[in-house]
């Protein structure tokens, strides 16, 4: 499908060049939009550059997702109209596939939306630009800033399984190990994952210690992650959530459910100021899109419109500055041609507008635009933060500053008061609507637990789970379990007094002995004191506890039953099971190995 453009078409002074776009444009709404930011950049070039002897005519192909079919339609693009540049693919895998059609027909590639920093090299690819600012490797920097200011020791990656995923790894957990901050587990995320398969991989994840979580992937499958992760507690106080731009450069575009399910995540996007002449293009592009496509309510553009925009006005600036003379394609003559491939052309054009590419300079809708092999310069950084209905703008960061800053800096200007250790931001709401910074750990909740189970009969919870709840605030909260967590951090003991005050027979209390512990004393007696409050002043009979054993049992000391609760929960090797009255004594007296 070629697209003549009606700016100045009609002028016969002009020398017409087919170029070819691949892009997801049918049943795609970020395709349509990013072609019609296309478009619109070729038209508001034209119109300011009368003096202009060529003419870009785009030859438009959708591959409808599929890595294969955009290499076939980049190898009809070059094979037979002989487009001198090919703007697109939409993705990091179907651009993988077409860079080296580019490359043996030297017809250069220009993508706007794959981030795949590996993509690019300007020994091994020549003839494929990459239009984008928000690559893997320069966004790393700022993720890890932000851990290294905040003190978190350890960060586990979340990340789709393709080569989107997959190529921001090597520079992530370099950048980790180079602030030493360890990558304890990846979780990787097939992109066709059901929910049952996500909620199974983030319940792993609730096991585990680390509560830094950095992801890296797409909306169409980070939306079902936030939303799982809501649904069964992992989006609450003590949880950090890091985004990529896979995900920050979309927020704005996110449903509200969706964003309803993120609050508190942190993520990290290119910084693009808003100029009078971007708000004039916004206010163009929602227009003529919306008369376009009528059926399309309330659109919105992310930047890889602006990038779209951006990457044509360059390359319509380079094949101007090629020459108009020199458009043609040497077909390669071989007497045994088999495929297509082999037959291709090579275009004598392609070395002299890979030149013009890498010169060309100017100030796009982005910022300042220019190639350094192959690679669009990188910008600043923006840190959002996810909270009520969208987000808050809350520092940057820079590739040559290399800090976190509330305001973005001019590299003339040095700020004293910045430090890579130091969180020079703006307020952040955390999950679960929290202002408190979280630690980054808890205690990994597969390890062994304290169970304590209370009949809630008439007559007996009243007495019973006031010292319920008061032993179980001194086994959470003494000092023993601060050295506790001092000594265990890395997760080797798990120490949990969990509460179960329901209605518990004693045959559900058999099934589960082989599992926990069961503390089940008959008569208590003594005086517990924790800080001011002191209970069980004298001994009551516990008649209505169900009996192991004779119905006579000695009574135990309250004392006596906290050490025993404290060291089922912090001795590796206590043996699970019920504990009567003998064996909470025995065990009192004996001394934790």
């Amino acid at each position: 499908m070629a697209q003549q453009n009606n700016n100045n078409n009609n002028n016969t002074n002009t020398t017409p060049v087919n170029v070819g776009v691949v892009l997801d444009v049918n049943n795609n709404e970020f395709g349509k939009n990013w072609l019609s930011c296309i478009n619109m950049a070729l038209s508001d070039f034209y119109t300011n550059s009368h003096d202009y002897k060529t003419r870009l005519v785009l030859n438009i192909r959708d591959p409808k997702r599929d890595v294969v079919a955009a290499a076939a339609a980049a190898l009809d693009l070059i094979k037979n109209v002989q487009v001198q540049a090919i703007i697109g693919p939409e993705n990091s895998m179907q651009t993988n596939y077409v860079i080296d059609l580019g490359n043996k027909s030297q017809v250069p590639i220009l993508s706007f939306s794959a981030t795949n920093p590996s993509l690019t090299s300007s020994t091994k690819t020549p003839y494929f630009f990459r239009g984008i600012t928000n690559d893997s490797s320069s966004q790393v920097g700022a993720i890890t800033a932000l851990i290294q200011a905040f003190g978190w020791r350890e960060a586990v990656p979340i990340y789709v399984d393709n080569e989107f995923g997959q190529g921001v790894i090597p520079y992530l957990t370099d950048a980790l190990q180079a602030i030493e901050t360890r990558v304890p587990y990846r979780s990787v995320i097939s992109p066709e994952a059901s929910n049952d398969q996500i909620v199974e991989e983030l319940y792993k994840l609730m096991t585990k210690q680390t509560r830094v979580f950095i992801v890296h992937m797409l909306p169409s499958l980070g939306s079902k992650i936030f939303a799982k992760a809501k649904q069964i507690g992992m989006m609450e106080e003590g949880f950090v959530w890091i985004v990529t731009d896979g995900l920050a450069d979309f927020f704005d575009t996110l449903e509200q459910s969706v964003i309803d399910s993120m609050q508190g995540v942190l993520g990290v996007r290119p910084y693009v100021p808003r100029t009078t002449k971007l708000e004039s293009f916004w206010v163009r592009w929602k227009r003529k899109f919306q008369q376009e496509n009528p059926d399309i309510v309330d659109a919105k553009l992310n930047i890889f419109g602006l990038l779209a925009y951006d990457v044509t006005v360059a390359l319509a600036m380079a094949v101007e500055k090629s020459g108009v003379g020199n458009f043609k394609f040497d077909k390669q003559i071989t007497n045994n041609v088999s495929t297509d491939l082999e037959a291709i052309g090579v275009s004598e054009n392609g070395p002299n507008l890979v030149k013009a590419l890498s010169s060309t300079r100017f100030r796009g809708l982005t910022g300042d635009y220019s190639f350094v092999d192959g690679q669009l310069q990188s910008l600043a950084f923006q840190i959002v933060n996810v909270n009520g209905y969208g987000t808050r703008g809350i520092g940057f960061w820079t590739p040559e500053k290399k800090v976190l800053m509330k305001k973005l800096m001019n590299s003339s200007t040095s700020n004293n008061n910045n430090s890579a250790s130091k969180p020079n931001l703006g307020p952040i709401i955390w999950p679960g609507d929290s202002t408190s910074v979280p630690k980054g750990w808890e205690i990994p909740t597969n390890q062994k637990k304290l169970h304590i189970g209370v009949p809630m009969k008439s007559g007996f919870s009243d007495f019973v789970k006031p010292w319920l709840e008061q032993l179980l605030g001194s086994v959470c909260h003494s000092r023993h379990c601060c050295n506790l967590s001092s000594h265990h951090i890395h997760g080797h003991f798990r120490l949990r007094a969990q509460e179960c005050l329901e209605e518990i027979g004693s045959n559900n209390l058999d099934k589960d002995k082989n599992s926990r512990v069961i503390l089940r004393p008959a008569f208590i007696y003594g005086t517990r004191t924790f800080g001011s409050m002191k209970v069980l002043q004298h001994a009551k009979s516990l008649n209505q506890l169900p009996f192991v054993g004779p119905l006579f049992t000695p009574p135990v000391n309250v004392t006596a039953v906290a050490k025993v609760a404290v060291r089922a929960a912090t001795d590796p090797v206590f043996p699970p099971g019920l504990i009567d009255a003998h064996g909470i004594l025995r065990y009192s007296q004996q001394r934790s190995r």
